[in-house]
């Protein structure tokens, strides 16, 4: 290989390399979440950018939503309200 031939070789390398590393910076990835509540399903997608499993905090919150306005949870909050003649206390 010539000396110029060679240059070009290692430029071409060398360009390949930088456009490959410099410039690309990996973006968080994307986590799909989904699960089964008040007969339904639920899908979300969110943008990991901490690392961070948030499955178990979306489900006690829906749980917090079924135990409260849940027609057909006979336990729930607004179960309760609609089959009492009395007030029902409700929880701050």
């Amino acid at each position: 290989m010539t000396l110029s031939r060679l240059n070009k070789y290692y430029t071409t390398v060398t360009l390949a390399i930088l456009y490959c590393t410099v410039g690309h910076s990996v973006e968080p990835g994307f986590l799909k979440i989904s699960g089964y509540t008040q007969g339904t399903t639920y899908h979300i997608t969110y943008q990991n950018t901490v690392g961070r499993d948030i499955q178990p905090e979306v489900e006690q919150r829906l749980q917090l939503i079924d135990q409260l306005f849940s027609n057909y949870n006979p336990n729930s909050l607004v179960s309760q309200i609609n089959k009492s003649k009395a007030p029902v206390p409700i929880p701050p």
